[in-house]
């Protein structure tokens, strides 16, 4: 079960790497789940810059990690949401 605090956390970051991509966040997460090299990279560093803010000068791979894996979750979910009404 994801915890309310982590889907903010999931929602935050994906709006965030959707956005520097120049995407919405639909097609964004299509773009993760489909396995396209650019989005997941956006992924991955708009997650490495969100744990630099949370702890400033301490950067915890592991920890890091689970955020990512968190969000892939996040967007799974969300995907078959949607796709029941597509």
């Amino acid at each position: 079960m994801i915890r309310r605090e982590d889907r903010k956390l999931a929602r935050e970051i994906i709006a965030d790497a959707a956005s520097a991509c120049g995407m919405r966040r639909l097609e964004f997460m299509r773009a993760v789940n489909s396995g396209d090299e650019d989005a997941n990279d956006e992924l991955r560093l708009s997650v490495s810059t969100r744990c630099a803010l949370d702890k400033p000068g301490s950067i915890d791979v592991e920890r890091l990690r689970e955020i990512l894996q968190m969000v892939m979750e996040v967007i799974t979910r969300l995907l078959e949401i949607f796709s029941m009404f597509g």
